[in-house]
């Protein structure tokens, strides 16, 4: 018990939670912008504070879903970056970011950047 009340204390101090909020929704505008770049990759973002998808497509006009863009983007994100997201939701169509309170802008940054490269070899 007294872990967990540290946990708790230490995420209530440090603001944790607010920090999360606004790290996550910066995320979602910069997946926002690259869905602006990459419109027949990126069919929607969606989320709230750290947990997010993205549902990559095949064509931005039927929004087809695209199981082999999310497998490829999950493959280079882990072998080129160290970066893990995962593919997921009904047609394995959907990249799920569970990012950590930690998170950073920053760090936000990086994910886009990387993510914006492999659609962009792809």
């Amino acid at each position: 018990m007294a872990i967990a009340d540290a946990v708790l204390t230490a995420i209530e101090k440090e603001n944790l939670q607010k920090h999360a909020l606004e790290v996550g929704s910066y995320l979602i505008e910069k997946f926002k912008e690259l869905k602006s770049a990459y419109p027949n990759y990126i069919g929607d973002v969606r989320g709230q504070g750290m947990f997010m998808g993205i549902e990559m497509i095949k064509d931005g006009v039927t929004k087809e879903p695209n199981k082999e863009l999310a497998v490829h983007l999950h493959m280079k994100l882990k072998s080129d970056y160290f970066i893990i997201m995962t593919n997921d939701g009904i047609l394995d169509n959907v990249m799920k970011f569970k990012g950590p309170m930690v998170f950073t802008k920053e760090n936000a940054d990086y994910l886009v950047k990387c993510f914006g490269e492999i659609l962009e070899d792809y």
